[in-house]
């Protein structure tokens, strides 16, 4: 058995490693990365690094750890997004688990250094053993509980109509965003010259970007970024006895669960702020948002739940599905204070 690095090469074997590696307990789903796995993790971080544990020359499990800038405590930082932690089927004991964190600890971490990860809380097995201290384990450290939001488009006028961003907004899309997002937690860093050449912001354009100005200065700001391309997230199966519901319970929900082997909406809310966190202001941006996507699709949209627009997203009709930030630390775990930023965009 060896770990290493992954290439091009392995992408055929990642791909079907996500597919076959669905989560959850009453509902099981699976990160779909085809026909590109590499294209997500760039969208993930800004440093890619994905690592492979290797039997028999056939890639049984993988890792990603890859690094991009974030603000943390008012100072920009390059922090690892531990994410993608995934097992083929049979070898999911704890043997393989621990090989993977020690070679994270012994070869790729430095002393001290901070990582974040996202564990949703119906995926109770992998909370039950990652936050169980073994020894072999970093510790995790709770920072919030994180709400997506599932939201219905609508064709509803909006009170309010925000503008398309153009190229000679950046400046000002610029000063604003560093305003904001200075005042968050894991807020990751934005270069808005990039947009439309990063691989970091693979099939977003500054087109998909909608502000709110007055008096020429801009007072929220969010983006509708369809990911379809490249990250999928299909129902694999629902628990015996949501599966016999689904049906009759579907006419009453108003987002109605999809029959297994569908897929989930691809549109994400992503690099919403608004100034004073103003909450009409905010309403008016998510209308806006809602009535820009085609027919029939939903936004996902990602928030601290005490972050003072998740009570805005809360009045909307829609299902919420929730999941755990923690910081995480070969050493003891670093209390991270404050109104956590993480985009569901790029989980």
């Amino acid at each position: 058995m060896i770990i290493r690095r992954a290439t091009d090469e392995d992408n055929e074997q990642l791909c079907a490693i996500m597919a076959d590696a669905e989560m959850g307990e009453t509902i099981n789903i699976a990160f779909e990365r085809s026909p590109d796995y590499f294209a997500g993790a760039a969208v993930q971080a800004e440093n890619v690094a994905v690592y492979v544990l290797v039997l028999d020359d056939v890639i049984q499990g993988l890792f990603s750890v890859g690094k991009r800038k974030v603000f943390l405590n008012g100072e920009i930082k390059s922090i690892r997004y531990l994410c993608d932690l995934r097992l083929r089927r049979g070898i999911r004991g704890g043997m393989y688990l621990a090989r993977m964190y020690k070679y994270t600890k012994n070869e790729l971490v430095e002393a001290g250094e901070i990582m974040q990860t996202l564990i949703l809380e119906d995926n109770k097995q992998a909370t039950k053993i990652l936050t169980s201290k073994r020894s072999y384990l970093p510790h995790y450290h709770e920072s919030c509980r994180y709400v997506t939001h599932i939201l219905r488009g609508n064709n509803r006028k909006v009170k309010r109509s925000s503008r398309v961003a153009v190229s000679a907004d950046i400046p000002k899309m610029q000063a604003f965003y560093e305003a904001q997002a200075v005042n968050y937690q894991f807020a990751p860093v934005m270069r808005f010259s990039e947009i439309e050449t990063s691989a970091h912001f693979r099939d977003l354009s500054l087109a998909d970007f909608r502000m709110l100005e007055e008096n020429g200065e801009i007072v929220a700001m969010a983006a509708v970024w369809n990911q379809g391309e490249f990250k999928r997230t299909r129902i694999v199966s629902y628990v015996r006895w949501l599966k016999r519901l689904r049906v009759l319970i579907n006419p009453f929900l108003s987002i109605p669960l999809p029959r297994e082997g569908e897929l989930l909406g691809t549109h994400y809310l992503f690099c919403f702020y608004v100034q004073n966190n103003d909450p009409e202001i905010a309403k008016t941006m998510i209308d806006n948002a809602l009535q820009s996507l085609p027919q029939g699709e939903v936004l996902l949209a990602g928030i601290d739940e005490i972050d003072p627009i998740n009570q805005v997203l809360m009045q909307y009709k829609g299902r919420r599905e929730y999941g755990k930030h923690y910081v995480v630390c070969y050493n003891e775990a670093v209390a991270v204070e404050g109104i956590t930023k993480f985009e569901v965009a790029r989980i």
